[in-house]
């Protein structure tokens, strides 16, 4: 048993502009997103939030490496910092806000909130 079929498409073919984040929670399917969404990443250059899972099923662990090898390689080359957030959730970091130091978002306060 599997899920509903769906449709899928390219984050690239939706051409999105003026993108400050991404979410990616896909189930050992991260690597097919960033491929996908690699134009639209070099681009925008947004923040990147997501679960990179290790161990899948039946996999070997040289399948397991290489598959998050390969999302980790993706990060470097095109220059982002990769940071862990607990467990297997990540935080990707565009070049130009981790050159300019601190959190690349305003810390929430309750005066805000409060608007």
């Amino acid at each position: 048993s599997g899920g509903d079929a769906t449709f899928m498409v390219k984050v690239d073919d939706l051409n999105l502009s003026n993108l400050s984040l991404i979410k990616i929670d896909v189930e050992y399917f991260e690597n097919a997103v960033l491929e996908g969404a690699l134009k639209t990443i070099e681009k925008n250059q947004p923040v990147i939030l997501l679960e990179i899972l290790k161990v899948h099923g039946e996999d070997s662990f040289d399948e397991s490496a290489h598959r998050v090898l390969t999302t980790l390689n993706f990060f470097k080359q095109t220059g982002y910092t990769l940071m862990h957030i607990e467990k297997n959730d990540y935080l990707a970091l565009p070049k130009h806000l981790v050159e300019k130091g601190g959190l690349p978002f305003p810390t929430i306060t309750y005066d805000l909130l409060s608007l």
